[in-house]
């Protein structure tokens, strides 16, 4: 949980120093692309684009990444063990 609450205030940090330095005209990564989503969306009443959906979207992105990380890995590392022939092979000129 606290790894969680560090995440968020990493990400919500990361948006206020966006905030500060946006330039409209040169978005630089998905944050600046959603918070000038937002602007725009803000006669929009029903819309989804707001901070908190931004920051969790950040969020899954962080986490998505992460998962998809470790479980190659672990698949690389269970087919290393069942196969330890292939992890002593040296290549032939």
């Amino acid at each position: 949980m606290r790894n969680a609450t560090e995440l968020l205030g990493f990400i919500r940090d990361e948006v206020k120093e966006h905030k500060e330095t946006l330039d409209p005209d040169s978005p630089r990564d998905f944050i600046d692309a959603y918070l000038l989503e937002i602007e725009k969306q803000k006669s929009n009443e029903g819309s989804t684009f707001h901070e908190e959906n931004m920051v969790m979207s950040t969020a899954d992105l962080f986490l998505a990444g992460t998962d998809t990380t470790s479980t190659t890995i672990r698949w690389g590392l269970i087919f290393l063990i069942q196969n330890p022939d292939v992890q002593g092979a040296k290549a032939k000129h």
